[in-house]
């Protein structure tokens, strides 16, 4: 009897005669992947496999120490997905916006609320930034504009933006023709919910202020503190 093939052999040539073995056609059969070849003979009869050098009339065979690259398996299932990470420090938590009538502002006012406000809540860390406007008319009076927080209770109105000493607003004349004052403020004003909206103190001691137009304007709630000092936190400056 013939021997069978002997020595160390690659699973790439094991698998390959067994596949040839089970086919059971003709004996040829292309050395794939490239690389290095084993030469191999074959009896026709029993299709008993050994290592050349081959015996007369028996076929020889060529194969591969390296198969063919085999086809990409299919794409594997979706794993489950992870818990969710913390809360950004940065980010717009909440908003809101007030538009409507200007209210009267009486002489030696103080702050007042120019017109209507929105309420917003904020947490240690959190700061609220807002911006106004308000249409004012008067026969004439000296005011400081800015934008202030109140409790939800409604008092004390006091700046949003306390960081400048005093804190800071625009100093303006309001006469008989009918001008727009914008504010604008940012503030860390601690946990709380509040009332935002623009202010005017009315310093005159002769004439009141309006009501004879609207105040509009918006203030949003994010994560994070002002920086001392830092031009976000500080609206329009001026002198009493």
């Amino acid at each position: 009897m013939r021997r069978l093939l002997t020595g160390r052999a690659a699973p790439a040539i094991a698998t390959a005669v067994a596949t040839m073995l089970v086919a059971g056609g003709g004996y040829a059969l292309a050395a794939g992947g490239g690389g290095k070849t084993v030469k191999t003979c074959v009896q026709p009869g029993s299709r008993t496999l050994y290592k050349a050098p081959c015996k007369s009339g028996d076929k020889k065979l060529t194969l591969g120490t390296k198969g063919p690259r085999g086809k990409q398996g299919k794409k594997g299932a979706t794993g489950p997905a992870g818990p969710a990470g913390p809360t950004g420090p940065t980010g717009v938590v909440s908003f809101g916006s007030w538009a409507g009538p200007d209210n009267t502002i009486p002489v030696n006012s103080g702050y007042v609320f120019a017109g209507p406000t929105t309420t917003l809540t904020t947490t240690a860390g959190q700061s609220i930034m807002a911006s106004s406007e308000a249409a004012l008319e008067s026969t004439g009076a000296a005011a400081n504009v800015t934008i202030c927080k109140a409790p939800a209770s409604g008092t004390p109105v006091t700046f949003l933006d306390a960081t400048a000493p005093g804190g800071a607003f625009s100093n303006v004349m309001v006469g008989t023709t009918r001008l727009t004052y914008a504010a604008e403020g940012t503030g860390s004003p601690g946990p709380g919910t509040w009332k935002i909206g623009e202010c005017v103190d009315n310093t005159s001691t002769v004439n009141t202020i309006g009501p004879n137009d609207y105040t509009l304007g918006y203030a949003f709630v994010v994560n994070g503190s002002v920086a001392p000092g830092s031009t976000a936190a500080v609206a329009k400056t001026g002198t009493h």
